[in-house]
């Protein structure tokens, strides 16, 4: 708070450089400050706390969820239909081979 009380406007590149972060970290850290009712993020409508996040025009993840970002992107270009993108979702993030035979019968059918 007081690197931020000191100037008038900071990015969150310039805050994740100063404070040997990630800019994940930084907007993660603004959404808490605003829960708990410091409002210092003026674009916080923008900012969607969650793993992967898809709308209309936008489809972004964090660095640590790929496989979210595979199925939003599967999903939106509707590679698949929903029951075989939701197996082999089912598939990679829990890692039971059993799963396996529930990817493949929809899309042998």
């Amino acid at each position: 708070m007081f690197y931020l009380s000191n100037r008038e406007r900071v990015t969150a590149n310039q805050l994740a450089e100063h404070f040997e972060v990630s800019r994940r970290t930084i907007f993660r850290d603004i959404y808490a400050l605003t829960l708990a009712g410091i409002p210092i993020y003026s674009g916080e409508a923008l900012y969607h706390n969650t793993n992967s996040y898809c709308d209309k025009s936008l489809i972004t993840a964090n660095s640590a969820s790929g496989l979210d970002f595979a199925k939003d992107i599967i999903t939106a270009l509707q590679v698949y239909p929903q029951d075989v993108t939701e197996a082999w979702y089912q598939y990679f993030k829990v890692g039971n081979p059993e799963l396996f035979s529930d990817l493949m019968n929809p899309a042998n059918q």
